[in-house]
């Protein structure tokens, strides 16, 4: 459109171009620097755990959660390495868990946590707080669904 401005004056002022462009160059950049963010996020959670189902059950709640942080757009990651101890749930009508960690070295507790009512939810990946039972299953519970109490003594206390 400046081009066209340019070589046809009559058309319109290409002056009046110039702070539109500049906006739209700021956006690209920022744009730019968003995506290299968002794949290096990616390919460092990536690295760190294989892929999750698309279904989590919270059926006996009586297990270690590992807290994730959110990134700004609210995608989940388990960078934190976070984890909290929870109490038993009296709601355990669901039966399945996810098993996909069971070969992965178990992370220390750092709290308690306890399930605020019983769910079974789709992960859409952001909210999800890595979570592993006493009995070494391991899945994934929504953030909103619990209630976290740290230990004293706990990393990130």
């Amino acid at each position: 459109m400046k081009d066209v401005y340019e070589k046809n004056p009559q058309m319109g002022d290409p002056g009046s171009l110039q702070p539109k462009l500049a906006e739209t160059m700021n956006n690209i950049d920022r744009l730019r620097m968003e995506i290299h963010k968002n794949e290096a996020w990616l390919s460092e959670v990536e690295g760190k755990t294989g892929g999750r189902g698309d279904r989590r059950h919270s059926s006996d709640i009586n297990h270690l959660v590992t807290q994730g942080r959110e990134s700004p757009e609210g995608s989940y990651t388990d960078d934190a390495n976070q984890e909290v101890r929870g109490p038993p749930q009296q709601h355990g009508h669901h039966n399945e868990f996810d098993d996909e960690f069971e070969d992965d070295d178990p992370l220390p507790a750092i709290g308690h946590c306890k399930a605020i009512y019983p769910f079974d939810e789709e992960d859409k990946g952001d909210g999800w707080t890595r979570a592993r039972r006493q009995n070494g299953e391991e899945g994934y519970v929504p953030t909103s669904y619990i209630d976290v109490t740290l230990e004293k003594n706990s990393k990130g206390s």
